[in-house]
């Protein structure tokens, strides 16, 4: 069979990047053909790569920044090389959407937020509204990002969700949020990295070129509190405190320097050999549990239903900073043999759904 996977590639998210690769990566395991549908909503695709009017200062700085830093765009388009996109270009007309997905047996929507329709600009497309046949339409652990979705939408989207061969979600408030709105109970399915182990990550993860033992600091959103916990700490235990992204000055900082240039690959790297990790990222969390890492994990989004879920799943609630103090007070100590015991089932039942929609005959 062939297996279009709707999702978000070319993105400058590693967790994006990487859930991807998972699910791209476990159908081919599965004996079937996938390819990720090369699809990005016009508006998005012009956030990616919009120009904002610089100064003479501001483009002084770019030319000297892409000289002397790292690319990560160049390390993230290294990464995705491997996978098969259709297009091989960057398709944003979605009325093209149903012509190049004719020849697939099932167009599988998932993971991470595609149903957040702040961030798809509101396409429908990542619904499947420009497919036809119901038994192509699956969805795998796809998140709504936030606790309901817009009134207006409403019937639109219960509408086109009624017309999904398979649902699942990877919250309990997605699966709500679909029982709310189409009556069907759906199971809550794992996110995708879950579904390999820490040895097919440890494959493809780049060797970092600083030594371990060290504290990696990486955040989806600014935090200067969490920061400054992570920082505190690494003081404390006389570590190097090594964060991923940052300006320019902070590249310079040889005690703790700001990393740039870092893929999917080296990010994997990067959090395979730390000591401890510092995050308010849903996949820094994901991949710290996988990696069996020491982390602290901030809630500090509007979006914080999904890492409360997980933190939860996995009764780690002992890794959540508490942002009321001004430093972490003890390092935690994690039995990762009882993590993967409440685990297993999840990624079991998780991957016997996928088998299910991958049948002919279903």
């Amino acid at each position: 069979m062939k297996i279009a996977i709707m999702s978000f590639p070319g993105s400058p998210s590693h967790g994006a990047a990487l859930q991807m690769y998972a699910l791209y990566t476990t159908i081919r395991r599965m004996g079937h053909e996938s390819v990720i549908l090369n699809y990005m909503p016009a508006d998005l695709y012009e956030q990616y790569h919009k120009t904002s009017q610089k100064t003479i200062k501001s483009t002084i700085i770019n030319i000297v920044s892409n000289v002397i830093i790292p690319s990560s765009e160049k390390a993230f388009k290294e990464f995705e090389s491997s996978l098969d996109k259709m297009p091989k270009e960057v398709l944003t007309d979605f009325s093209e959407l149903s012509d190049v997905t004719a020849d697939c047996d099932r167009i599988v929507v998932g993971s991470d937020q595609v149903w957040n329709m702040d961030i798809t600009y509101h396409d429908y497309s990542f619904f499947l509204d420009f497919c036809h046949d119901k038994i192509k339409k699956v969805a795998y652990a796809p998140s709504f990002g936030n606790d309901d979705i817009y009134e207006n939408e409403k019937e639109r989207i219960t509408e086109l969700l009624s017309e999904f061969s398979f649902l699942s979600a990877r919250e309990k408030k997605g699966c709500e949020i679909i029982n709310e709105l189409t009556g069907r109970e759906v199971p809550m399915v794992c996110d995708p990295t879950f579904l390999l182990s820490k040895e097919e990550w440890r494959k493809i993860a780049k060797k970092p070129k600083y030594k371990s033992p060290y504290v990696l600091y990486y955040t989806i959103k600014s935090s200067p509190e969490l920061y400054k916990k992570a920082l505190l700490f690494a003081e404390e235990r006389n570590l190097k405190l090594i964060k991923i992204g940052g300006r320019l000055r902070e590249y310079f900082n040889a005690k703790n320097p700001s990393v740039f240039g870092v893929g999917p690959a080296e990010f994997l790297g990067l959090l395979d050999n730390a000591e401890y990790v510092f995050t308010n990222s849903f996949h820094g969390t994901a991949l710290s549990i996988i990696m069996h890492k020491k982390f602290y994990v901030e809630y500090s989004s509007n979006t914080n239903v999904r890492l409360i879920n997980l933190i939860d799943a996995v009764n780690l609630r002992e890794c959540v900073v508490n942002k009321a103090e001004d430093s972490v007070k003890n390092t935690v100590k994690i039995n990762y043999r009882e993590v993967d015991k409440l685990l297993s089932p999840l990624v079991m039942e998780s991957t016997k759904y996928i088998e299910r929609f991958l049948k002919q005959d279903e």
